[in-house]
């Protein structure tokens, strides 16, 4: 089932973990200056971080919250074996993905042109693996939990405390 622009994500900040590998989807500018998207063991890094933005009814765009460039594909490919990387916010349609929800806050990220899902490249279980767009196969290397990020000073409601018992006084018996 496509996650819609009224099930509340949109403007919100997530991070998206491998149901595979358990590492986080993450970007690293290369020293020639391009931003690729990889898979990091690190966690809690701002370059892990996206924003949702609608799009459309069912679109989204990803936009690093280090970088504030867009998850697309290269070369504006729609086929599977794309590489994904990031580029400048633009109109077109490489940058523009659908959500497929999944039980548990896990969700496929559809690429909206040709409908091929965010993987990691060979199903690769090493640090620093590229993605890729590909066919869906319902593998776990197509599986991201989200986890929304919270922003800063936001804390969880904190537990009212358990009331606590009264007792009874204890009565002592004086002697005569």
């Amino acid at each position: 089932m496509a996650i819609k622009k009224s099930n509340a994500v949109d403007g919100k900040v997530y991070t998206f973990i491998n149901g595979k590998t358990g590492m986080t989807l993450t970007a690293w500018e290369k020293p020639d200056g391009t931003v690729a998207a990889e898979q990091s063991s690190q966690t809690g890094l701002v370059n892990q971080q996206w924003k949702v933005e609608a799009v459309g009814e069912e679109t989204f765009r990803l936009i690093n919250e280090k970088y504030g460039k867009a998850l697309d594909t290269m070369f504006v490919g729609h086929v599977s074996g794309t590489p994904v990387h990031l580029w400048e916010k633009t109109e077109g349609e490489t940058q523009l993905w659908k959500m497929n929800a999944l039980r548990g806050s896990r969700c496929q990220l559809i690429h909206a042109v040709g409908g091929q899902v965010l993987d990691v490249i060979a199903m690769s279980e090493e640090e620093g693996a590229g993605m890729q767009i590909w066919e869906a196969t319902d593998g776990e290397t197509q599986i991201w939990k989200m986890s929304e990020v919270k922003p800063e000073g936001e804390k969880k409601a904190a537990k009212k405390p358990a009331a606590k018992k009264t007792t009874k006084a204890k009565r002592t018996c004086k002697t005569k």
